[in-house]
């Protein structure tokens, strides 16, 4: 459980900034900005999270053929089994700062993350049982996003104990991957990836060792970032 804490992100924040910096810039303020009046003072939890539209695309047909329909986005359950979300809390936390920089951004924790006032179950059901204690104090960058303006909704589904990369959980399930249904989101923050993917949150944090953050964010399309070890405090 030493992974340093990590934050996962749509595929679109880690695009070449050096070409293309103050087109994205203004992509995400126009975003923050859009979804700014659905969550300040009123954040949703994952039970409440609706379920993404699923979408489809048109294939042009080659040679004459015709087109075909695809689907991009897939059902994910919020959870049980195939959910990103975990079932043992609905972590539900307004931004301490809501005019912060994040304002009107939502986000997911990986359950190996404290939040205050609910338990941290690190994909176990023995652990969790053994800890019955909720968290006094939320895990630093949890506070930091919370800070900054950010409404956390929930906490998500992980390997058990961190201890893989595929994103499979024998006791609680496998989160599907909107990526690529039938196949597995990676590992460790499988949820935090998934729930990114699926559209639940702007961006989840997650925890990063050996590609914790990166497998499953390479697996589900999205951007996943590992920062120096020691930079981000992951004492809890």
């Amino acid at each position: 459980l030493g992974d340093p804490p990590v934050d996962i992100a749509p595929l679109g924040w880690g695009m070449d900034m050096r070409a293309a910096a103050c087109r994205h810039s203004v992509l995400v303020v126009r975003s923050i900005r859009r979804i700014r009046g659905r969550i300040r003072g009123n954040p949703r939890t994952a039970r409440d999270l609706p379920i993404p539209r699923r979408s489809t695309t048109t294939l042009r047909g080659s040679d004459g053929d015709a087109p075909s329909v695809v689907d991009v986005l897939p059902d994910v359950p919020r959870t049980g089994k195939g959910g990103c979300f975990v079932d043992h809390c609905d972590a539900r936390v307004a931004p301490t700062d809501p005019d912060g920089p994040l304002a009107g951004l939502t986000f997911a924790v990986k359950d190996n993350l404290d939040v205050a006032g609910h338990r941290t179950g690190c994909g176990q059901p023995t652990w969790l049982e053994t800890h019955p204690e909720p968290a006094r104090a939320h895990a630093p960058p949890v506070a930091s996003l919370l800070a900054a303006g950010a409404a956390c909704v929930g906490k998500t589904q992980m390997d058990e104990l961190a201890w893989a990369l595929q994103g499979e959980n024998h006791h609680y399930g496998t989160p599907v991957n909107p990526a690529a249904p039938g196949r597995i989101p990676g590992g460790s923050s499988s949820g935090s990836a998934v729930a990114v993917a699926a559209g639940y949150v702007d961006v989840a944090l997650g925890t990063d060792t050996a590609g914790s953050v990166r497998v499953p964010a390479s697996y589900c399309g999205l951007c996943g970032f590992r920062p120096t070890h020691g930079r981000v405090d992951a004492t809890r």
